[in-house]
């Protein structure tokens, strides 16, 4: 995710937005990848910089603001703290709070998370007298009692290179990258293998997944009880050149096939990435950046049902003989409609009309 936010960085300041970083690196607050404040070493000092010395540290580091744009991980006493803080030291401060995802708290599984979750809701109606906007990838008007801003999830293009058609020799395989969890539905994948062979087919089907995750050991033992370990790999995660080279042998990513179980309205990152890279894809949610006009697309029902793998299977043969050049067709789509540039506009055009915020001062160097 740390991609994402550098790309929505990039894409503000390539419209004129001043911006600086604040983050967590190797344990310590980072400015712009820069370590600038450390409170010790090893894993409990490392805990408790991300989840309390953070929020402290922005307040008193941050020094002269006029835009604070804040990637959501829920409310918290510190992180009210933290926005009043930075809010008494610049009265005319415009704050913008991105939620990922909207109603989230259908993703809360473990304890943790549940704990957590109760913290949130004990605190985020403080949110509507101290945040301007609330960024969101739904289609709410208000949310916490805050006024959104509304647009979609965005992709670094040309961070992404564009892949020829993999060779068909290997035959069917499908991609799952993803840090692993229920709502991906993934599951899905394996049992509609698991039916494709019980009714007599013969084409090889392969599905690659990579990433690790909550879902990791109930997938594997899946794949097992499905007689499908030698047909579905765990690559465990994988970046760069490593990545690539399995995307590139891969003919259909699996976006998200589950977003169903969340009831979330959601835009899902990943279906963005295999667009730009040219490759077809799977998901099981309504997206208002790939219509059900888009020939590579396939549309899987939103249901707990077995992925239909034979109907999978012809989606991508009809899209080889119509578009031969698929890859090109999806990539121009992408450079067209999903670039973090134009992604970001809705933000930019808001703070056009925020007079304090027209130019916003750089808080380290």
């Amino acid at each position: 995710m740390a991609d994402k936010i550098r790309a929505q960085v990039a894409a503000l300041v390539r419209s004129g937005v001043r911006m600086d970083l604040f983050h967590i690196a190797s344990g310590a607050i980072a400015c712009n990848g820069k370590g600038v404040k450390s409170f010790g070493a090893g894993p409990v000092w490392r805990r408790l910089t991300y989840y309390l010395f953070f929020y402290f540290g922005v307040a008193r580091l941050a020094g002269p603001l006029d835009f604070l744009y804040v990637r959501y991980r829920g409310s918290s006493p510190r992180f009210l703290w933290m926005l009043r803080r930075l809010r008494r030291a610049n009265p005319a401060l415009a704050i913008v709070v991105e939620l990922p995802s909207y109603p989230y708290h259908t993703e809360t599984v473990s304890l943790r998370e549940k704990v957590l979750a109760r913290v949130d809701r004990a605190c985020r109606g403080a949110l509507a007298g101290l945040v301007d906007r609330i960024v969101t990838f739904s289609r709410e008007d208000r949310i916490f009692g805050v006024p959104t801003i509304r647009t979609d999830n965005g992709v670094d293009v040309q961070a992404l290179r564009v892949l020829p058609r993999a060779p068909s020799a290997e035959g069917l395989r499908l991609l799952g990258v993803a840090n692993l969890s229920f709502w991906h539905g993934y599951d899905r994948v394996i049992a509609g293998m698991a039916d494709y062979y019980a009714r007599g087919g013969t084409r090889d089907i392969f599905f690659d997944v990579v990433g690790s995750g909550a879902e990791l050991g109930k997938l594997r033992e899946q794949a097992l009880a499905t007689g499908l370990a030698e047909r579905v790999r765990f690559w465990g995660p994988r970046r760069g050149q490593e990545l690539e080279e399995i995307v590139a042998r891969c003919h259909v990513g699996i976006s998200s096939i589950g977003m169903h179980r969340l009831q979330v309205d959601t835009s899902n990152l990943k279906s963005r990435e295999f667009c730009a890279r040219g490759l077809p894809f799977a998901i099981g949610y309504p997206d208002r950046d790939f219509p059900g006009t888009l020939p590579f697309v396939f549309q899987a029902p939103a249901t707990d049902d077995a992925l239909d793998i034979e109907a999978l299977a012809g989606f991508l043969d009809r899209l080889g003989e119509s578009d031969p050049d698929y890859p090109r067709t999806m990539r121009a789509h992408a450079e067209r409609n999903l670039t973090w540039h134009a992604k970001m506009q809705p933000v930019v055009e808001w703070l056009r009309h925020v007079p304090a915020a027209a130019t916003v001062s750089p808080a380290c160097n």
